[in-house]
């Protein structure tokens, strides 16, 4: 018997796989900026999103400027983006929610970073800024 749409392998709703993607650049010349600090906040729960350049034995993975989190935990997340010389962005209502039984699911964002700018002192200075998209909105 052969039924349409079902599957009889079971699904692993809690494999382990990042939900969410975060891609830091430079709102100057949209250069991938590395060593940043990328921070997902959803009530009490916090989470350093870690950057998936290159695995245990050194072989690339991926690109420095992408940090991947949040595995298998729904919520409504703020994330946000730190890097020396540059102002922290926010990113507000990143919406991971489980999609079906077996997929959870926050998608991809990018972080624009604004530099700093020099003062007369010897300091720099810069306004955070903090953006939000609606739901499934990927830039």
């Amino acid at each position: 018997m052969v039924l349409h749409g079902c599957t009889t392998a079971p699904c692993d709703p809690d494999d382990g796989s990042p939900d969410v993607l975060i891609v830091v650049r430079s709102a100057v010349d949209n250069s991938g900026l590395c060593e940043a600090s990328v921070t997902a906040v959803d009530g009490d729960y916090s989470e350093v999103l870690r950057n998936e350049g290159t695995d245990a034995d050194g072989d690339f993975r991926g690109s420095c400027h992408h940090y991947w989190g949040i595995v298998d935990r729904p919520g409504t997340y703020t994330i946000s983006v730190d890097h020396e010389g540059f102002a922290t962005q926010f990113i507000e209502d990143v919406n991971v929610r489980r999609l079906n039984e077996c997929e959870i699911k926050g998608g991809t964002r990018t972080a624009l970073l604004e530099p700093l700018q020099a003062t007369s002192d010897g300091g720099a200075q810069g306004d955070a800024r903090t953006v939000g998209y609606d739901a499934g909105e990927r830039p």
